[in-house]
């Protein structure tokens, strides 16, 4: 007898190809999609009966309520919605059929400027009651086993843990031409993955004036994310970097994208917890020397994957030797297929 699986979703930008591939791969069971946020327009999914866009916030606690009751098993993308989990706070017989697909954001979460008191208040109301349902939820879903370990830690998660990669932007495109393998220059820098703060672009810009060759362009994405920020690295860029620093404003599609991306001879992200990892994936697939904060739990999982990392406190930013980004290919071509994530996909919910 097939279940009745109710997805509760935040509209990001890999939502769309995640109801797709359920849609394509997962037949045995009913699945059922809510959404919200302001990205509607922006990230559009294929209309259809099992599908539902929902905008006001009365109306939305209201049916997911509903629906949370209705379903046999809930997954849960992202525990940000302060709705959504004051529901689960509320109706704790839910908590045991949910499992909690961890996004990063809502387990390292940004503490809010002090002077924005409702933000404060939520946050700080978000934390404490994420500690009240985070031990009864049932399943815990990562595939970094490092953020398995913090929610157990800081939330008491007790879950059954379910390995994934989930999303398709975390999986490797293996028709995508590989990055180039002879060195020349100028060398062809990515800096970082979007506007959030969190890339620390700041510090990276200074560093980098001292540590690359002569000859460079600094590439940064920022087409994503705070635009105030944005405006404010683009100009801290040019005054370090002059004509060497090139901002990217405009929004490309993730297939432009993932060509310039094979273009690039290194990328650094210096966040402080795990993001990026759709990036970094197909960095690495590319066969692009990749820089990071070794200290991590993303930078932690590739490394137990026997992928080669460059550490960002090194003083110089070099390409690594041309063994190990072959090495680094023919490991992310085998764990982040797309192959391997509907099997994940599969093992999950369908037995």
């Amino acid at each position: 007898m097939s279940k009745k699986i109710l997805h509760v979703c935040y509209l990001d930008k890999f939502i769309p190809a995640f109801v797709r591939l359920v849609r394509d791969e997962l037949t045995v069971n009913k699945h059922h999609f809510i959404t919200f946020g302001s990205n509607v327009d922006k990230y559009p999914i294929e209309a259809g009966g099992d599908l539902e866009y929902l905008q006001g916030k009365l109306l939305r606690n209201f049916k997911i309520g509903y629906e949370m009751n209705q379903a046999d098993e809930i997954v849960l993308h992202g525990l940000f919605d302060l709705g959504t989990i004051l529901l689960l706070v509320a109706q704790p017989w839910l908590l045991k059929k949910c499992s909690w697909v961890m996004w990063g954001g809502d387990i390292y979460p940004d503490t809010p400027d002090e002077n924005s008191p409702l933000l404060s208040v939520m946050h700080h109301t978000s934390e404490f009651c994420k500690r009240i349902i985070a031990p009864r939820i049932g399943r815990l879903v990562t595939c970094v086993k490092g953020d398995l370990v913090h929610v157990r830690e800081k939330y008491k998660a007790k879950g059954q843990y379910v390995y994934c990669i989930v999303y398709e932007s975390n999986c490797f495109d293996n028709s995508l031409q590989l990055a180039k393998k002879e060195f020349s220059l100028p060398l062809s820098i990515q800096l970082g993955n979007s506007a959030d703060p969190e890339n620390n672009h700041e510090k990276i810009l200074h560093r980098l004036k001292h540590g690359v060759p002569s000859t460079y362009k600094l590439f940064v994405p920022l087409s994503y994310g705070d635009k105030n920020h944005a405006k404010h690295i683009s100009d801290v860029g040019k005054k370090i970097h002059g004509d060497s620093f090139v901002p990217m404003l405009e929004f490309m599609s993730l297939k432009e994208y993932r060509e310039w991306q094979s273009s690039i001879d290194i990328a650094i992200f210096a966040h402080n917890r795990q993001q990026a990892m759709g990036n970094i994936i197909t960095l690495l697939g590319l066969g692009v020397t990749v820089y990071m904060n070794l200290n991590i739990s993303s930078a932690k999982y590739f490394l137990s994957l026997g992928l080669v990392l460059g550490d960002i406190n090194d003083k110089e930013i070099v390409r690594l030797p041309e063994l190990s980004l072959k090495n680094n290919r023919e490991i992310i071509s085998r764990a982040f297929s797309k192959e391997t994530l509907v099997s994940q996909l599969v093992s999950w919910m369908e037995h």
